[in-house]
């Protein structure tokens, strides 16, 4: 691609960006149940919770990892971007995967597993009832309705200012300020 950066070829590079960071999120939000192992056996117990951790690391750094690549990749696409252009990429592509992740969220919590809160919210109201009134326990009774809509807003807003921040904190080396070395080898 020899034409300049633009604002379309710029959405273009973070909708596939986003796709991507939207994806691995929401598979390891459908993998990390089966995890979850429920056995009077300690070490299995400790061997799922072990894999929980290895999954959750997984996807941690393998959101870092892609939206590295993605950035190199901008910029070998286009040879005339800089820091400010890969930085603006993932804060785009950060509102995107945002986005997928608060709605497949918003539908695992609606539709696919409903249950999952309010099987938490039982338990809390089971373990709080003696310190709560029960004005108290009718409005965390009346939360359960909104949880899908609540788990939405918080995803979105949590992702978004994870992607903002791992993209100011990536993009400044991204392409490298050195001027002695190489571009080619970088990229």
């Amino acid at each position: 691609m020899e034409q300049g950066i633009n604002s379309k070829s710029m959405w273009d590079a973070a909708s596939k960006a986003g796709l991507a960071l939207g994806a691995v999120s929401c598979a390891f939000m459908l993998i990390n149940p089966l995890t979850t192992i429920k056995s009077s056996s300690v070490m299995l117990n400790l061997f799922g919770s072990f894999l929980g951790l290895v999954l959750w690391a997984a996807k941690f750094f393998g959101c870092i990892w892609l939206m590295k690549y993605f950035m190199k990749k901008l910029c070998k696409d286009f040879p005339d971007a800089d820091n400010m252009h890969t930085r603006r990429l993932g804060i785009m592509a950060a509102a995107l995967s945002a986005l997928v992740y608060s709605a497949f969220s918003l539908a695992y919590v609606s539709y696919i597993n409903p249950e999952m809160f309010n099987e938490s919210l039982d338990l809390v109201m089971q373990s709080y009832s003696s310190v709560l009134s029960s004005d108290e326990l009718s409005q965390i009774e009346e939360m359960k309705g909104d949880m899908g809509k609540l788990s939405f807003f918080t995803n979105f807003f949590y992702c978004l200012i994870y992607g903002c921040v791992l993209s100011a904190i990536v993009s400044r080396n991204i392409p490298s300020l050195n001027p002695f070395e190489d571009t080619t080898d970088n990229q």
